[in-house]
């Protein structure tokens, strides 16, 4: 059979979107531009990235760069070039509309989509900047690639378009068998840490304010006061990382707390396989790919309600919601699970997968909608 040609403009390659990417190039006769070479909050290692992907990553750097936006020149030429059946594109912005004017003046049969991170938070309280561009943008293009279905819902009360629902989520069969190779790694872990029996809460991401990780390490120093065997392993690094590490001290919870700095690859697999309940705790987060990644770890996990990653989360079943601005809140959920010795047991090991939604349905169901 015949495939598509698509074409996909993103602004970089990060490994939460490997699975989804090399799925669309299986499903179609696929080229990707990115217009970054990185991401821009935080940089990953690129050459182990690409290999990886099933496909050749190509680049569009020209261009204007301004706070928060990016203009690339050569859109225009890319699409004559490269004539896609279908364009997938990133947010509401300039590229989006340079490709829609080039579908005009090329006078192609060119469906266009855009990929939205939006939680219903951020696609409420949008800038006026960014209002005028959404309602401009989604009236001009076929559709438009949501996380979740909350959000999803409130783009469709608002506007008359197609929202198709993709959740950032990573191919269950390829990620245990990642998370299986890093069983020997995470035993090693346990040992340097001394963390054989403990039960261990995890977070992992950016040590910026935004995570609030202040109010996290307050809910641990409460439930570490209850139950001493109780430890927190903190992945990442950051600018808000002095002023955390500070009041870990000043708890006097040095030897409770686990800075590990930042993690890729085997290393991040294996912490996991380490962790019996992952904690997300953040007042802001569009969706948290590190969700995903912990459930299907088989970590019980807590998360903030806020983030657009809760709609994995099944209350009571996978883990639980929390309130970011509580601690009290954070701090009992915490308490529930050291309650159940079951979610702190098989340290190191691979366990079952608690993802309730399955990579291949959504991919399916997303090919199917966009041809």
């Amino acid at each position: 059979m015949h495939k598509k040609r698509l074409l996909v403009i993103h602004p970089a390659l990060a490994p939460y979107r490997i699975d989804f990417f090399n799925s669309l190039n299986g499903h179609y006769n696929a080229v990707f531009y990115f217009f970054n070479n990185n991401l821009l909050n935080q940089k990953f290692d690129q050459g182990k990235i690409k290999e990886e992907v099933t496909f050749n990553c190509k680049y569009l750097l020209r261009g204007i760069n301004l706070p928060g936006r990016s203009f690339r020149f050569g859109i225009y030429r890319t699409i004559r070039v490269e004539r896609p059946n279908i364009v997938i594109c990133s947010e509401f912005n300039l590229i989006n509309l340079a490709v829609i004017i080039s579908k005009v003046i090329l006078n192609k049969k060119i469906r266009i989509y855009t990929i939205c991170d939006d939680n219903v938070f951020m696609a409420t309280n949008a800038s006026i900047t960014r209002k005028l561009m959404r309602a401009i943008i989604i009236r001009l293009i076929n559709g438009v690639i949501l996380t979740n279905e909350r959000t999803a819902e409130w783009y469709s009360n608002k506007f008359a378009s197609e929202f198709i629902v993709f959740p950032i989520i990573r191919d269950e069969n390829k990620y245990a068998n990642d998370l299986k190779k890093s069983e020997s790694l995470a035993q090693q872990y346990l040992e340097k840490y001394n963390l054989f029996n403990k039960k261990i809460f995890l977070y992992v991401g950016r040590l910026v304010k935004e995570k609030n990780l202040e109010r996290l390490i307050e809910a641990f120093d409460i439930i570490h006061g209850k139950n001493s065997d109780s430890f927190l392993i903190i992945v990442g690094s950051g600018s808000n990382e002095d002023v955390i590490k500070k009041q870990v001290i000043e708890l006097g919870l040095k030897n409770a707390v686990i800075f590990t700095g930042r993690l890729e690859g085997a290393n991040l697999s294996a912490i996991y396989l380490c962790a019996g309940v992952f904690v997300l705790p953040s007042v802001f987060e569009l969706f948290g790919a590190v969700i995903n990644e912990a459930l299907l770890a088989g970590c019980y996990t807590l998360v903030s309600k806020v983030a657009g990653g809760a709609s994995l989360i099944k209350e009571g079943v996978n883990g639980r919601l929390i309130d970011p601005e509580d601690v009290w809140n954070i701090a009992n959920r915490m308490l529930e699970c050291l309650s159940n010795d079951s979610l702190f047991a098989n340290q190191g090991e691979l366990r079952n997968s608690r993802m309730l939604v399955h990579y291949n349905d959504a991919i399916t169901s997303l090919v199917n909608k966009i041809n």
